[in-house]
């Protein structure tokens, strides 16, 4: 009789990444507080952003809410961006890995796990591909598909920064778009892991006074903790095929559902 069988172990980026994570989400949910919009001091816009300084030098997606900042920050956006640049040099340099991180994005999209929407788009076009004997055209759709997501997410982020510069005048409604480009950035992404959603939705439930919305916040954020099994292993990982189709599915059905019904 053969031994025990090797427990199934997380893919690589799955059993690491929450913690310094876990700074970053802090240190956004800081800079995009409407308290710090509200005090006048300077020192209040150079902590801005230092707070986001710290959040890109950790995870560099965090960028995304440079331009909301300097919108709160208002006439103060100067002291913000010197802040916010120092900051980053400084962190670059203390830290000791300068922009070593430019060269960590190349594997980013190693993983193909349909948690990320336009990931599983890509599987379920390279599955239906393997299908009919065009197997080698499987990678290129994935790599189309996120292309295709990221230039959704930038038409996502200037609908965004147009409505918040509108309403420059309300904090709440510039944190509120912020939450909802933060929550685009990491749903487009070539990859999704749970603990992504953690600032968009710590900053959606800070800003949205929508009751309605607000319970759909909630079910997100429980539909993320079952994601990830007790013994570390991501569900995504186990259901690649099913998972892939379901989402496409699912996200056919939401296009369909959300068309204009033509008037009689």
């Amino acid at each position: 009789m053969g031994g025990p069988a090797e427990p199934a172990r997380p893919e690589p980026g799955e059993e690491r990444g929450s913690f310094g994570e876990s700074a970053a989400h802090g240190a956004l949910t800081s800079a995009v507080s409407p308290k710090l919009a509200r005090w006048s001091a300077g020192w209040a816009a150079a902590l801005a952003g230092a707070a986001v300084a710290g959040a890109v030098g950790i995870k560099v997606t965090a960028v995304v809410v440079v331009p909301f900042v300097l919108v709160l920050l208002g006439r103060r956006w100067w002291v913000g961006a010197v802040a916010g640049v120092g900051g980053f040099a400084l962190f670059s340099v203390v830290s000791g890995l300068g922009l070593g991180w430019v060269g960590a994005l190349r594997g980013t999209g190693e993983l193909a796990q349909w948690s990320s929407p336009p990931t599983a788009v890509g599987m379920t076009v390279g599955y239906l591909l393997r299908g009919v004997g065009l197997g080698e055209w499987a990678d290129a759709a994935v790599t189309v598909a996120r292309v295709l997501g990221v230039l959704m997410l930038a038409a996502i982020g200037l609908v965004a920064l147009r409505h918040a510069w509108r309403h420059r005048g309300q904090a709440r409604v510039v944190v509120l778009a912020c939450g909802w480009v933060m929550a685009a950035t990491a749903l487009l992404g070539p990859v999704f892991y749970p603990w992504y959603a953690v600032a968009p939705l710590a900053v959606l439930a800070a800003a949205e006074t929508d009751a309605r919305r607000r319970r759909w916040l909630a079910v997100a954020a429980a539909g993320c903790a079952f994601l990830t099994l007790p013994n570390g292993l991501g569900v995504p990982v186990l259901t690649k095929a099913v998972g892939a189709f379901a989402v496409t599915a699912a996200l056919i059905a939401a296009a369909v559902r959300s068309r204009p019904r033509a008037r009689a």
